[in-house]
C-alpha cells in the first residue's frame, strides 16, 4: 500500500513501485519459510488476504479522489504530522509493554532412554517426515545410536556418503534455475524435510546418481532429543532414493525400494561401531 501511496504522490513511477512491492512481498514470506515460522501454504494464504486488502484499500482511495476536497492549508499537515507521531509512538509503547518473554530462546530438555529401538513406539513422536509444505514425506526407517553427532558424520564418510551442506534461499534458488536451464546442479544437493518440526540435523548423499532414472540416495537424521543410558546420542534417520529435486513438488511419498540399501548402510555403520536399528 506505501508503494501505491508513493506512486500517487509522485514519488515514484509506476513500474518502480510495482516490482517493489512484490519483491518485499515476496522477501517476507521467504523469510517466515526460511525461519521455520510457516509452511508455504500460509504464506501463500497471506499473499492471498493481503491482496484482497490491498484491492479494498486502492478502491477506498480511488473513490475517495473523486470527492470534493477541501483546500489543504497548514493546520492539516500538523494535523496529520501529529496522528502519525503518537500511532508511531503509541505502536512503540504498546509492543514494549506485551513483549513476550517467552520469545528468548531456550535450551532443549534432553531425556533418557535405555532401548533406543523403541522409541517411536513407546512415545508421541511422530513415525513420519513431512515436506516444507507441510505434506507427509515418508516413514522414518533407521534409529541410529553414537557417541556424538560428529562420530556418524565421521562413521558417514568412512563407508562412502558425502555430507551435503546446509542450503540457503541462494543456493536453492541456484539449484531451481540450474535446472530449469537444464544446467548441473549443485552436488550433494539434499533438500531438508522435517521431522517433529524440525529441519535435519545432518543429510548425506552418494552422488553416484543411479543410471536409468537419474534418482540418488539421500540419508536423512534428526537429533530426536533422548539420550542412551551411556549419554548417547540417539538420532531418527531416513534412506530416501529421490531425485534432487523434482520429488519436493511430484511426490508426497517415495516410491523406489531401498531395502537391500538399508540393509547395507545399516551394517557398513555396524562395522564402524555405530548402533544402527532398521524400523519396519
Amino acid at each position: 500500500m506505501l508503494f501505491y501511496l508513493g506512486w500517487r504522490t509522485r514519488l515514484l513511477s509506476a513500474g518502480t513501485a510495482a516490482t517493489a512491492a512484490l519483491i518485499t512481498a515476496f522477501l517476507i514470506g521467504l523469510s517466515r519459510i526460511y525461519l521455520i515460522e510457516h509452511y508455504v501454504s500460509d504464506v501463500l494464504n497471506g499473499y492471498l488476504v493481503g491482496a484482497l486488502w490491498l484491492i479494498l484499500g486502492i478502491a477506498f482511495c480511488e473513490w475517495r479522489r473523486g470527492t470534493h476536497r477541501a483546500s489543504p492549508h497548514s493546520g492539516r499537515y500538523w494535523a496529520a504530522f501529529g496522528s502519525v507521531t503518537v500511532a508511531g509512538v503509541a505502536a512503540v509503547a504498546l509492543a514494549s509493554a506485551t513483549a513476550s518473554p517467552l520469545n528468548a530462546t531456550s535450551s532443549p530438555v534432553f531425556q533418557v532412554r535405555n532401548q533406543p529401538a523403541a522409541l517411536l513406539g513407546a512415545s508421541a513422536l511422530p513415525g513420519r517426515t513431512e515436506t516444507l509444505a507441510g505434506d507427509p514425506r515418508q516413514r522414518v526407517n533407521l534409529i541410529v545410536t553414537v557417541p556424538d553427532a560428529a562420530d556418524l558424520i565421521d562413521a558417514m564418510q568412512t563407508v562412502g556418503w558425502t555430507a551435503a551442506p546446509r542450503h540457503g534461499p541462494l543456493r536453492l534458488a541456484t539449484a531451481v534455475f540450474n535446472d530449469w536451464a537444464r544446467h548441473a546442479i549443485p552436488d550433494p544437493f539434499v533438500i531438508p524435510t522435517f521431522w517433529n518440526d524440525r529441519p535435519d540435523t545432518l543429510a548425506f548423499a552418494l552422488t553416484v546418481a543411479n543410471e536409468r532414472d537419474g534418482t540418488r540416495l539421500h540419508a536423512r537424521f534428526w537429533d530426536s532429543r533422548y539420550r542412551a543410558d551411556t549419554g548417547a546420542v540417539v538420532l531418527i534417520g531416513t534412506l530416501t532414493r529421490e531425485d534432487p529435486l523434482e520429488w519436493a513438488v511430484t511426490e508426497s511419498d517415495p516410491v523406489a525400494p531401498v531395502g537391500g540399501t538399508l540393509d547395507q548402510l545399516a551394517a557398513d555403520l555396524g562395522n564402524t561401531g555405530v548402533t544402527v536399528d532398521i524400523l519396519p
